[in-house]
């Protein structure tokens, strides 16, 4: 690993290494470095040797006031040195534990922000929310430890500090080692064979306190992290998922349902102003015998049945007109003769008027006068049907010549 200390306090720590650094990874601008050979000692700490071939450019690392890191080229035609890439810390939450314990920098974001590790919520949210991580998370499920608890695997994590190194590990004895360990939190193994070694080229890493100063990111020398979880909180996101599911379920289906009810009502209530237009206008006609122990309802018919028993209110069904407007002669339902009062438009007389007309003429009742057979209102269309009298109305036979 990197450090860059600020006095006795860590300011900056590298990713801890696995063999990213033999492929000149971090120093692609520099080519053609070569480093020769790196050697695991028994002690823990890890040596390297390298070499520069010949035509490589000189190099050197600068750490300023700030604590920054920089590598620095010389560059031959300007015959100076100038500055290749600032290396670390890139971001506020790249410094040394700056998202407290469990919480990590997520480098994957346009803005990399600290978040905090699965299974773990932040400590102090208002905090959090304020910007301040320095309280980190804390876990959301305690472990069981005996074998009830799991590992989650995290992707390209920069491991996290003050960890403990086992020796020639294969992946399965790392794991199982963490697992009998009721302390253990958290591990990270790596085959270093491929890395030009010499030594123990296995990497066993085991965390037995809080997860300090951890990343994510796309960089090379991150890894997979396995982290320890309760065997709740995985059972847990299981059934958020199998109760969300339903839910949403459910919704939906409630959704198509209205969605249904709507279109249900608004086609019913086209299909019923096809069928019965305006009679909202009228109300429900019902006429009463002036005894008071019954009421009759004085039926409605379509303006699409007047037509039909008028013939398009031909002229030869023309029986006369006034300025009430015009009287013709139809055959309704295809053997009843009725006459057919059409009010003109200009007659002035509105839904108000057309209905006290249709309820006083309903009530006069006389074998000597015409009866109201049913009314139609169609958009401005007011129409009154009659019983139809073959040898002409009575005041015919009253005021005619002899």
């Amino acid at each position: 690993m990197t450090f860059v200390w600020n006095g006795s306090v860590p300011y900056f720590r590298g990713a801890v290494w696995n063999g990213y650094v033999s492929s000149n990874a971090g120093l692609q601008a520099v080519s053609p470095l070569m480093y020769l050979t790196i050697y695991m000692g028994t002690d823990g700490e890890t040596y390297s040797t390298f070499g520069l071939s010949d035509g490589s450019s000189r190099i050197f690392y600068k750490v300023d006031y700030s604590g920054k890191t920089t590598l620095w080229r010389w560059n031959t035609s300007l015959t100076d040195w100038a500055p290749v890439a600032p290396l670390w810390p890139a971001y506020r939450c790249n410094l040394y534990g700056y998202c407290g314990a469990y919480g990590y920098c997520d480098n994957t974001e346009e803005i990399p922000t600290c978040k905090c590790l699965d299974g773990f919520d932040p400590s102090n949210k208002t905090e959090w929310v304020s910007g301040n991580f320095s309280h980190g998370c804390l876990r959301k499920e305690e472990l069981q430890c005996g074998g009830e608890d799991n590992f989650l695997t995290l992707p390209a994590m920069k491991a996290p500090d003050k960890f403990v190194r086992l020796w020639n590990k294969s992946y399965d004895d790392c794991k199982v080692e963490c697992s009998k360990n009721c302390s253990c939190v958290a591990y990270a193994y790596t085959n270093l064979s491929t890395s030009y070694i010499d030594g123990d080229a296995t990497r066993c890493l085991m965390w037995t306190g809080e997860l300090i100063d951890v990343e994510k990111g796309r960089t090379i020398g991150y890894e997979n992290l396995y982290l320890r979880l309760a065997a709740l909180s995985r059972k847990g996101r299981k059934n958020i998922v199998i109760e969300v599911i339903p839910a949403i379920s459910a919704s939906v289906l409630l959704i198509l349902l209205l969605a249904c009810l709507v279109w249900f009502c608004k086609f019913k209530g086209k299909h019923d102003k096809k069928g019965r237009p305006k009679r909202l206008i009228m109300g429900d006609l019902r006429i009463s015998d002036g005894l008071g122990k019954e009421t009759h309802e004085l039926p409605f018919i379509s303006f699409k049945e007047i037509v039909t028993a008028t013939n398009n209110f031909s002229v030869s069904n023309l029986l006369g007109q006034g300025g009430f407007g015009k009287v013709y002669k139809g055959l309704l339902h295809g053997n009843k003769e009725v006459a057919v009062k059409r009010l003109g438009r200009g007659s002035g007389q509105g839904a108000i008027e057309f209905r006290n007309e249709v309820v006083v003429i309903a009530k006069l009742q006389h074998k000597n006068l015409v009866r109201l057979v049913c009314y139609c209102v169609q958009g401005d269309e007011k129409l009154l049907i009659y019983e139809y009298l073959p040898n002409r109305s009575l005041d015919t036979f009253l005021f005619s010549m002899f």
